[in-house]
């Protein structure tokens, strides 16, 4: 596959998500840019998977659920919505690294933001 094609393959797949999954994968990678242990460049689908839950531990993630009895409590277990998004994090970054080896193959021309 060309890497026009893989390019593709990776933008259809993006233009398919919501803006909550794309608004996950933006955070993730600025993560990323901070955080030593989710940059493994020779990442396999199960250290990536790895990844994610530590970028989803790290977050600190508090899920606020109502209580029968009228109150609040909070529970540290994702939700379905950010399993999902956890799950479209994972297979994007596999798309795309089909698409580009790493990050640092990105274009980066000078003067340009």
């Amino acid at each position: 596959m060309s890497k026009q094609a893989r390019r593709e393959t990776a933008r259809e797949f993006l233009e398919g998500l919501s803006t909550d999954e794309l608004k996950y994968i933006a955070a993730y990678f600025g993560a990323r840019t901070l955080d030593p242990k989710l940059s493994n460049q020779a990442a396999t689908r199960g250290t990536r998977a790895c990844e994610i839950q530590h970028y989803e531990r790290i977050r600190g993630r508090k899920v606020v659920q109502a209580s029968p009895h009228g109150g609040t409590r909070t529970a540290t277990k994702p939700t379905s919505a950010v399993s999902h998004k956890m799950i479209v994090l994972l297979e994007f970054l596999t798309v795309s690294e089909r698409t580009s080896s790493s990050a640092k193959s990105w274009p980066a021309a000078a003067g340009s933001a």
